[in-house]
């Protein structure tokens, strides 16, 4: 990304979604695969 890492903590105290920037928009995604740990 364009951004430092260190900015991540301050976007997401803010919980303003307009200083994250653009979203990418959903058409052509899909989950393709999930991983869960196993229990012993």
């Amino acid at each position: 990304g364009l951004r430092p890492v260190s900015d991540m903590k301050e976007i997401l105290v803010a919980m303003d979604r307009q200083k994250a920037g653009p979203t990418a928009p959903p058409q052509g995604l899909y989950l393709d695969e999930v991983f869960y740990e196993e229990k012993e």
